[in-house]
């Protein structure tokens, strides 16, 4: 299951998605327990800024910049991408990875693909 950085941690002007996404990772919790004694497995992925619509919206880029200075370093990542946003393959191929029989001992595990967003 995709779920998003903001399920890790408390991201600032997103609450509705914020708590969204922290739903996911309650549900593929739930899941992976049910679902485990059918060798299902079921692990969520959490990236940072994908270069989306979402991302490069104006309103979003406008509110971090204009409500909280102080709030904005939440935003960084650790490792400097270029133009500070993933590309959705960088994102695939992990969701390629966990559907391989290379993560088969892995369960209810919470992979971040986050730039080292969520280090700080």
């Amino acid at each position: 299951m995709i779920s998003s950085t903001a399920g890790l941690y408390g991201q600032p002007f997103t609450v509705s998605y914020t708590a969204a996404k922290h739903g996911v990772v309650g549900v593929a919790t739930c899941m992976a327990n049910e679902l485990a004694e059918y060798n299902i497995r079921v692990n969520t992925i959490h990236p940072t800024g994908v270069k989306t619509d979402m991302v490069t919206e104006p309103d979003l880029q406008s509110i971090i910049a204009s409500k909280a200075e102080t709030l904005g370093p939440v935003f960084m990542n650790s490792i400097n991408f270029p133009g500070g946003f993933m590309e959705p393959e960088d994102v695939s191929s992990v969701v390629a990875f966990l559907a391989s029989d290379e993560s088969r001992t892995m369960t209810g595990s919470q992979v971040r693909v986050d730039l080292g967003k969520l280090n700080r």
